[in-house]
């Protein structure tokens, strides 16, 4: 077994170079103990070789801040087909920056008096080998050669595969006073990317542009060209030509002509692409967003450009339905604009307002002047057009219009214009008094609104009758229910027409009651016996019925109040018995007459019983002197000569010529009257002989009445 000991490396200059690698040591066989044998010195040396292109690498450590601070050596045995055998030694060396050359102790291993053994050696930065190489050596027990083996460095560090160095964008022209991150590309020679070679970054005129050493570039201001480069710390470079111009127009891209929702953010950005005056993009110009007076909204308000020459801002339209203007601005070049519009439409409906045409009053059948109309805003109180409405009648009679001359309905479908407004006619029924229409809208939660519309009578046309009169009525007596009589129009509605002489008097319907009566006027000719059936031959006997006036009683003509109505108050009918009506007719001479009224019949029966008369005899009847048989009748009547009927009436002779055989005590029919039987006088009558007749009721006029049979 042998050992080598110690060897050293020398690195001269500034930077320092690689001159010589020495290997010093003593050798022991391997039948020797490693503490107990003898050593022998053996010296093997090797000098790093740098080619022009290492060397210039080698050069440029510092630029890249990269300082080389140990020595790696690893020595390998080499098998008999000569490759690498087992490892017999791996040693890292530290090299002071302010050293020019080290010295390495090693204790190396071999087998018998010599072997081949191969040494590669790097140059490193931490753990990072920058330089390396190997060489072939063959170690002999005794040899002390002095001069070098050779071994061939190479740049084995980071992006050592590197090729060549694109850098992007390019073509580029940016704008004056920009900044923009360019980007180095590095790729070997199969293209394959590259991502560990360390690069510095230049421009040729730092007066036009200067870059970091991460690759942003910033232009001065100033107007040309220069080139920007990126060297790799392996030597290779790339290129690329800055173009420094002013932006000389803007175009439009995209976000023009767009609709959308009033307080919206319109979908399309709009993006405008800049440009020099000779059609290149411009990169890195700042470009000035802007709502023209305010109105909307662009975010963000600047932007800088791209690499294709594009800068773009989201479009917010303000609060206002219409049309809205923004602007795009070079920013300290503000001749460079460009605009563009958009169009704002109403949000949903959010509310529903009358805006006319409520509380109108007018007569029946009219159609009101002016239109029912609603609004429709939406939440920023813009009108909302093509919403549908619908009006509907929901109280009164009326009719509603959706175009003048369309059919009439109570339930109208609209839709509201550019203007928000929708509306529809209201056309009156004959029907006077309040008027509700409802619009609402369909599909949504928006409260309806509710039109109140006045329908007024129209002229004073006729009587009606209000009141009616008692059905069931006692003749001579005040009626129970006394009648009320009104103006209306020609539709029966009220009308208020005050101080007008309405006139009553008694009527009948010819086609259901026979009218053979007499019809007096109020207070009128007094009617004869002879109408009402009564005996023409009465001599003696009277009553008040021959005198009482016929007609209607109480105050028949009185004036209407401001409602335009008439009371009555006292009225009876003085009247004969069966059906009634009372008709109501207009009296006033200073406007044309009214059409008249007649109530519903009255069924009139007989009054209080007032008097008794002879009914089918005379009061005094002439008789043979052999004496006879007569049949007496008498009628118990009211004022009016109506028979009242019921009334008990006893008969009684008043000498011994008269019988009455059949009856004494008789009640009244129907038609009042009351019959004994026969009357019968014996012969011999000399002097009047007389029967007596007495109702059972008091202060009854004739009462007892006297009837006498003479010769």
């Amino acid at each position: 077994m042998f050992i080598f000991q110690s060897s050293h490396l020398m690195l001269r200059s500034v930077p320092r170079v690689i001159l010589a690698l020495l290997f010093v040591g003593t050798a022991v066989t391997c039948s020797e103990s490693p503490t107990n044998g003898q050593r022998q010195a053996l010296r093997v040396a090797f000098a790093p070789q740098f080619s022009p292109q290492a060397k210039a690498i080698y050069e440029r450590l510092a630029a890249f801040a990269v300082t080389l601070d140990n020595v790696h050596v690893v020595v390998r045995g080499v098998t008999t087909d000569e490759t690498a055998g087992p490892m017999l030694k791996d040693t890292t060396i530290a090299f002071p920056a302010a050293a020019n050359e080290i010295t390495i102790d090693i204790d190396l291993t071999i087998q018998g008096t010599q072997q081949s053994v191969v040494a590669s050696v790097e140059l490193r930065q931490g753990t990072t080998a920058y330089f390396g190489g190997l060489q072939s050596l063959v170690a002999r027990v005794g040899e002390t050669a002095s001069a070098p083996e050779p071994v061939a460095m190479s740049y084995v560090g980071p992006g050592a595969t590197a090729a060549f160095i694109g850098i992007s964008p390019q073509p580029a022209t940016l704008a004056l006073l920009a900044s923009w991150q360019f980007n180095a590309h590095v790729f070997d020679h199969l293209e394959q990317t590259v991502t560990d070679l360390p690069v510095t970054w230049s421009t040729t005129d730092a007066t036009i542009a200067t870059v970091t050493q991460t690759g942003l570039v910033t232009t001065t201001g100033k107007v040309g060209s220069t080139t920007l480069v990126v060297t790799g710390l392996n030597g290779i470079t790339g290129q690329a030509t800055v173009n420094v111009k002013p932006v000389a127009t803007l175009s439009v891209l995209g976000g023009d002509k767009q609709s959308g929702i009033v307080g919206s953010a319109l979908t399309t950005r709009l993006a405008v692409q800049a440009m020099d005056a000779s059609g290149n993009l411009v990169i890195g110009a700042a470009i000035n967003f802007s709502a023209v007076n305010g109105l909307g909204s662009v975010s963000p308000a600047s932007a800088i450009t791209d690499a294709t020459g594009i800068a773009s801002t989201t479009l917010t339209l303000g609060q206002g339905i219409g049309t809205y203007t923004f602007t795009a601005t070079v920013a300290g070049s503000s001749s460079v604009v460009t605009r563009v519009a958009a169009t704002a439409t109403s949000a949903a409906a959010a509310a529903l307002g009358i805006l006319g045409g409520n509380n109108q009053a007018d007569t029946v059948r009219a159609t009101l002047g002016q239109p029912l109309s609603v609004k429709i805003t939406d939440s920023f109180g813009n009108p909302v057009a093509q919403q549908a409405v619908d009006f509907q009648v929901t109280a009164g009679r009326a009719s509603l219009l959706a175009t003048p001359g369309a059919p009439p309905q109570t339930l109208v479908h609209a839709t509201t214009g550019t203007d928000g407004v929708a509306s529809a006619l209201l056309v009156a029924d004959t029907l006077a008094g309040s008027i509700r229409v409802t619009a609402s809208v369909p599909q949504t939660t928006l409260a309806p609104v509710a039109f109140a519309v006045t329908v007024r009578p129209g002229l004073a046309f006729r009587l009606a009758v209000l009141q009616q009169p008692s059905p069931l009525a006692v003749a001579t007596l005040r009626l129970g229910t006394q009648p009320k009589v009104q103006v209306t129009d020609q539709f029966g509605n009220p009308v208020a027409a005050a101080a007008r002489t309405i006139f009553v008097a008694p009527t009948v319907d010819c086609t259901r009651t026979a009218c053979g009566r007499v019809i007096p006027s109020t207070k009128g000719p007094l009617v004869s016996r002879s109408a009402t059936g009564i005996p023409t031959t009465i001599e003696r006997t009277t009553s008040v019925s021959d005198t009482f006036p016929r007609g209607l009683g109480g105050t028949i003509s009185v004036l209407t109040d401001a409602n335009g109505v008439a009371t009555f108050s006292d009225l009876s009918l003085n009247l004969s018995v069966g059906l009634w009506m009372l008709q109501f007719s207009d009296s006033s001479k200073t406007s044309a007459p009214l059409a008249p009224a007649v109530s519903s019949d009255i069924n009139l029966t007989a009054g209080p019983a007032q008097s008794i008369i002879p009914w089918t005899l005379a009061d005094t009847t002439v008789i043979a002197a052999a004496g006879g048989t007569l049949f007496p009748s008498v009628r118990v009547i009211d004022k009016v000569g109506n028979g009242v009927g019921g009334v008990t009436v006893n008969w009684k002779p008043l000498d011994a010529l008269s019988l009455l055989p059949d009856s004494t005590v008789t009640q009244t029919n129907a038609n009042g009257v009351a019959s004994p039987g026969r009357w019968i006088i014996l012969p011999g009558l000399l002097a009047p002989s007389g029967i007596q007749a007495t109702p059972n009721l008091p202060n009854i006029e004739n009462s007892p009445l006297t009837l006498w049979a003479r010769l």
